[in-house]
Order: structure tokens, then C-alpha cells, then sequence
């Protein structure tokens, strides 16, 4: 069972009807006490850090979130979902959930920003990418990002500036594209996720 976290951010509708066309059984969880009987969980996220974090934390649900991901439950962060999942952001002053030691930063301000639309990833091998193509196109929208590289990226793109747009440590995934307005590539992604 797939736990769509709804927290105020995010296409929540948008990932229901992917996992639905796919037959793949969800639900949708507003509240700490309905994780409950889930084994992996989707972090949507549209908006600035900040408010994702402290939407999050109104709902009572970033602790127990954060319990089930350090006992070994899979999570996928997209877009600010994936940035909340490291330590913290340059966009705000909160604190992320940590699981990544390094911080989010803005992109290049000399070229035009958000950096909205689609473009081409380059990935490692990794099980998320299974069926896709390399060099394949995704749809972005974000002024920020991961910058600095690290051990855990598992995928790049290019706008005026290289970026990791796909991290893994472990349990944790987390893509800065959306994959739930990325068509094709985003569903096989999406299913990829759900059957590791």
C-alpha cells in the first residue's frame, strides 16, 4: 500500500490518478495515524521551503513521517518534497528532516528563474530509472536546488548550471522534476517507485 502524504502542497489528485490508471493500491494520508499499514510513501511538494515544512508540521505528521523513513520505509520526495528531505534550504530558515546531510541552494540568478518546463536528465543506473531512456525529458519547475554534489545524486540535468536532480540514500529517493506532470516518463517512474 502507497501513502500519498497530503500536507496543503503538492498535485495530491494528480498522483491518485497515476497510481489508480497503474492499479496500484494507495491511499491518501492527511494524519499521523493514518500511515498506519503503508510500506512506502510518496512527499509530494509545490512551493517554498519554509511553508512546506511548516504545513507539514501543523498536520503532525513530520514525526512520524520521519519515524517510519528511519525504520526503512522507501520514500519518494518530488520537487520541495525532495528538497525538505535534506538539512535545510537557502530559500528559508527552518531545518529540513535531515535524512541528507547537505542544503538546498538557489539557482543561477543571472539567468531567468523559475527554470520551468522540460528538460533532459541524465541518470546513473539505478532501479528508478528502470525502462527509461537516458538523456530522457522530465518537467521542472523550481528556483532551487542541489548545487553542491554529492555521493547520493543519482541524476543531473542541465540549466546554465549542472544539478543533481535525483538523489538516493538507501530507503530515500527524491527526484526535483515532477514526475506526476512528465506523462509517459513520469508514470513508468512513478510504477518504478512503487514496485521496488
Amino acid at each position: 500500500m502507497i501513502g500519498i502524504i497530503n500536507y496543503g502542497l503538492g498535485n495530491v489528485r494528480a498522483f491518485e490518478n497515476i497510481l489508480k490508471k497503474l492499479n496500484i493500491s494507495f491511499k491518501t494520508i492527511s494524519y499521523p495515524n493514518e500511515i498506519k499499514g503503508i510500506s512506502k510513501a510518496i512527499l509530494p511538494g509545490v512551493g517554498s521551503f519554509d511553508s512546506a515544512i511548516n504545513k507539514i508540521k501543523k498536520n503532525d505528521i513530520f514525526d512520524k513521517i520521519d519515524e517510519c523513513v528511519k525504520s526503512g520505509m522507501p520514500v519518494l520526495g518530488v520537487c520541495v518534497g525532495m528538497q525538505i528531505m535534506f538539512s535545510g534550504s537557502e530559500e528559508g530558515d527552518l531545518g529540513g528532516f535531515d535524512w541528507i546531510n547537505a542544503k538546498i541552494s538557489k539557482l543561477n540568478e543571472a539567468y531567468p528563474l523559475p527554470h520551468l518546463g522540460w528538460n533532459n536528465i541524465s541518470f546513473n543506473d539505478n532501479e528508478l530509472f528502470k525502462n527509461i531512456d537516458n538523456n530522457a525529458e522530465f518537467f521542472f519547475l523550481h528556483s532551487y536546488g542541489l548545487l553542491n554534489s554529492t555521493e547520493f545524486s543519482i541524476a543531473t540535468t542541465e540549466y546554465f548550471q549542472k544539478f543533481s536532480c535525483a538523489v538516493q540514500k538507501g530507503n530515500i529517493f527524491g527526484v526535483q522534476f515532477h514526475p506526476e506532470k512528465s506523462h509517459d516518463n513520469g508514470i513508468i517512474l512513478l510504477n518504478n517507485f512503487c514496485n521496488l
